[in-house]
Formats: C-alpha cells, structure tokens, sequence
C-alpha cells in the first residue's frame, strides 16, 4: 500500500544574490512567486534541483531527486497559473525516470496525477 500522502504548501521567492535552500518532501505543492521560469537556469547536482535565478540568486531545492520520484511526487504552481510535475522537471533536464526511480529504490508505480490547475488557498 503505498504511502499516505499529505500535501503541503511552500512558496519560493526570488533573491538578489546568494543562496537560499529549502528542503522539499512527498507531497509539496510549491509555489513560485516572483520566479520566472522562462529565465531560469535549472540544473540538477547530487539529486539537488539548482536553480538560478535571473535577478542573480540561486535556490536550491534539497533531496530534489528522492522527493520528486517519490510515490506522492512534489507539483510546482507557476506565477503564470501552470502546473507542473517534479518528474517533468527531472525529464526535461534529461535524466530518465526509470533511471532516477531506480536509483531511489522506488518499486510502486506513478499514480496518474490530478493536478488542479490552481489552489483556491494560495494566490
């Protein structure tokens, strides 16, 4: 049976300089509030998702990779109102799933998400 799954909110906001790192478990619907993807710079180092921002900041995202390909996966909210999965993330720098899951011991199949297109609680 797989894990229960209990969804929390975190919201990443952009700096000016330096570092800010965040730890992301199963289940986090990550808001990004001031943080454009379009000029984004993502990169993924030791399973931590790095992203560098254009305003000159980084924000590191910890055991990005575990989180990510766990059963309850993490889901990303764009300022612009899109969604977008932690498995499409690690897909669209080119590490393929059954690699990453793999690497993670994880055995349970994906569920089929039901991503709203937005969360009535955070705006």
């Amino acid at each position: 049976m797989p894990p229960l799954c209990a969804p929390y909110v975190m919201t990443l906001t952009p700096l000016a300089e330096g570092i800010r790192a965040y730890v992301s478990g199963p289940a986090a619907h990550i808001k990004l509030a001031g943080v454009d993807l379009a000029t984004t710079s993502l990169a993924l180092e030791d399973g931590h998702l790095v992203m560098h921002l254009a305003q000159g900041g980084t924000l590191l995202l910890l055991e990005f990779t575990a989180s990510a390909t766990n059963i309850c996966g993490i889901t990303f909210y764009t300022q612009q109102g899109d969604t977008l999965r932690g498995t499409d993330v690690l897909q669209l720098l080119g590490v393929p799933l059954a690699q990453t899951r793999a690497e993670v011991g994880v055995t349970e199949p994906l569920p089929t998400p039901i991503v709203p297109n937005h969360l009535p609680h955070i705006s």
